[in-house]
């Protein structure tokens, strides 16, 4: 009978780019959205920048990991988590498969996020449309005017708007399809806009040049190339800053999400819109400030209507 070579899976991944390399490869066969493989890569080159030495000495991996959390201790809860869950996905299939002999970040403890989404204030951004229609005589500054709208209006995700092409609009419905390929979730949606959004919309798709042709993204540069997120985060941070405020890609979002509640929207709406595959997520926007739930009150409590009691001023 012959004899089965097995080979020691430490010997196959001899570095801890091997392991990566096979671990991306494994999350892009399974349809994971392209972002989501840069975040990451990102996260994992990250880690071992910062201990190289880790992955060929088992046994200091998780004083590594240990070591690597304490320093990002003072970083934000979410940016924590997030890498949290990078790392805890890699090394956990890495045990899976046998390269390790156990998760060295089972032991690192998730930390506890805000509850309450980062909004602006209605008045900040209206500082804000209200500054870039003064410079919508150029196409980045009509391009930067029609995202905006764009986003606050249908609260898609900077990575799925800054993708889409001229093919996705459909301005006479008001309507934007979002293909599986580009949403984050890796599910189609259609998200709606208003009139006001179209208008902008079909004067930036009618200020291209004609030799861009269908394959160039709507919201994209100057010379017809596709603007990245971070570049859309540096100018939003470059209005603010003249503007005194503080804006940034998913803070547009954010807001699209909570000015669409307290003006009456559904969460089920806000949901379809946003591309959130549970509702849990949408509930985090249902908190509202304390002055929208004292007028609510005064609007909706039912004892005004039970009592409707007339009061009389008697004298003192």
């Amino acid at each position: 009978m012959a004899r089965v070579l097995r080979i020691n899976p430490r010997e196959k991944f001899a570095t801890w780019e091997d392991a990566l390399s096979a671990f991306l490869r494994e999350k892009q066969a399974g349809g994971l959205a392209e972002r989501s493989l840069n975040d990451y890569e990102w996260h994992i080159r990250r880690f071992f920048a910062h201990r190289p030495d880790a992955w060929s000495q088992p046994e200091a991996l998780e004083e590594a990991v240990l070591e690597y959390f304490a320093r990002l201790a003072p970083s934000k809860p979410s940016f924590f988590n997030t890498a949290r869950r990078k790392l805890n996905t890699f090394f956990r299939w890495a045990m899976h498969i046998g390269i390790i002999p156990s998760n060295p970040v089972v032991k690192v403890r998730q930390r506890r996020e805000g509850e309450t989404p980062r909004a602006a204030a209605e008045e900040e951004l209206a500082a804000l449309v209200s500054f870039l229609k003064r410079r919508q005589d150029t196409f980045t500054g009509l391009r930067d005017l029609a995202l905006l709208l764009f986003s606050l209006d249908t609260g898609t995700r900077p990575s799925e708007a800054l993708a889409l092409l001229p093919e996705h609009f459909n301005l006479r419905s008001y309507e934007a399809y979002i293909p599986a390929h580009i949403s984050k979730t890796r599910l189609p949606r259609t998200v709606v806009f208003n009139a006001q959004t179209a208008k902008y919309l079909a004067r930036l798709i009618n200020a291209r040049p004609a030799a861009w042709g269908p394959a160039v993204p709507v919201f994209c540069s100057e010379n017809g190339q596709r603007m990245l997120v971070s570049s859309w985060a540096h100018r939003l941070k470059r209005y603010s800053r003249e503007l005194g405020i503080n804006v940034t890609p998913y803070t547009l979002r954010h807001s699209a999400a909570i000015l669409a509640l307290r003006s009456g929207a559904t969460a089920f709406y806000v949901q379809r819109q946003l591309g959130h595959t549970s509702l849990n997520t949408t509930r985090r926007y249902t908190v509202l400030v304390e002055a929208d739930l004292h007028r609510e009150n005064a609007q909706c409590s039912p004892v005004n209507r039970l009592l409707q009691v007339r009061e009389r001023v008697r004298k003192l």
